[in-house]
């Protein structure tokens, strides 16, 4: 059998056709024709006549029941669908049909947030201009993203802890309908309690970044760059919606570890090494994954458990006196590895 080094004239030359002698794609390398296939069927679905979830301007809940799947034929073929809203790039909503659940879940998602804020018009604008404590969590912010990728972050994550977090997405008008007036009235108090909790991580993210931009001695480099890296998996453009609401309540324990754990080195570096080693070999393990999953539009909760027990594992090694969440231990992760699916 010929191994991906192997010469590529040794190698079968493959076609796939359609229905009427069509070539679809065609290559020696099995794993670009499938996803040649792949782009080609969602390209195919996205032609099929399906004017029931095809609607453009949608603004308000009036079309229905949104099914998690739907069967239909077509040429004889029995296909399944996903119905699900979709935000357009001009700010619009669409009811459309998709051939992937999980793209249907994470758009619809998206398209009800959407729809809040057409919903939620004035409200929405009100709590753009005054994000409690936006421009000093801006200063804070400098250097990562700019004060409006932040005040859109915020507000995405407030829409969602407001809305969206404490039961499944709506699918029907009535649904839609209790999400919308449930959530109003806590849309300010939820907003003051995330934007304080945000201010919080980023102070004691800023107070990282003034120690590492100090005179550190030459010896540190290893160190420093581990923390680097662990700092750009914290905080990014993004991170408040994308961090789950669980555990983004610890972040400012865990910059203020890595705070703690730069004021250590000094009196113990070789600790500190080892302590390193240790967490690297479950650290690299963890991100190689993650960035697999993150390709296929695959999400584990094991894995994302994982990797955030990671970061109580660090508090406990460098930090123990601001304590953990819960037990930690090399062993415990290496059994919640166990859980993970690879």
């Amino acid at each position: 059998m010929a191994t991906p080094h192997a010469d590529r004239s040794l190698r079968m030359r493959l076609r796939v056709l359609d229905a009427d002698g069509k070539v679809l794609v065609q290559g020696r390398d099995l794993e670009r024709i499938k996803a040649g296939l792949k782009g080609e069927a969602q390209d195919s679905f996205a032609a099929l006549p399906t004017p029931e979830f095809e609607r453009d301007n949608v603004r308000d809940w009036n079309f229905g029941e949104l099914p998690t799947q739907v069967e239909f034929v077509r040429n004889d073929i029995s296909l399944k669908g996903y119905p699900t809203l979709c935000p357009q790039p001009d700010g619009s909503l669409a009811l459309r049909l998709v051939d992937a659940p999980e793209q249907a879940e994470t758009l619809l998602r998206s398209g009800i947030r959407r729809l809040l804020t057409l919903q939620l018009r004035e409200p929405i604008q009100r709590l753009k201009r005054n994000l409690p404590g936006l421009q000093t969590m801006s200063l804070y912010y400098v250097g990562v993203g700019t004060q409006e990728d932040l005040r859109e972050d915020l507000l995405t994550a407030i829409l969602d802890q407001t809305f969206l977090n404490s039961a499944p997405l709506p699918r029907t008008r009535e649904a839609f309908s209790t999400c919308l007036n449930q959530g109003k009235p806590r849309l300010q108090s939820v907003a003051n309690e995330l934007c304080s909790s945000v201010q919080d991580t980023l102070a004691a993210y800023h107070e990282v970044r003034k120690i590492l931009n100090g005179d550190l001695p030459p010896g540190w480099f290893e160190a420093i760059e581990d923390i680097h890296e662990q700092l750009a998996w914290l905080i990014y453009p993004g991170f408040v919606t994308q961090t789950p609401p669980e555990w983004r309540q610890h972040l400012p324990r865990y910059l203020k570890a890595i705070a703690a754990r730069l004021r250590k080195i000094k009196q113990a570096p070789d600790k500190d090494q080892q302590r390193r080693v240790d967490i690297s070999r479950l650290w690299e393990r963890c991100k190689t994954h993650w960035k697999q999953n993150s390709t296929r539009g695959m999400i584990d909760p094991e894995l994302e458990r994982f990797r955030w027990q990671l970061e109580e594992l660090r508090v406990s090694m460098f930090a123990q006196e601001l304590k953990t969440a819960m037990p930690v231990s090399l062993k415990r992760l290496e059994e919640q590895w166990d859980r993970v699916s690879v």
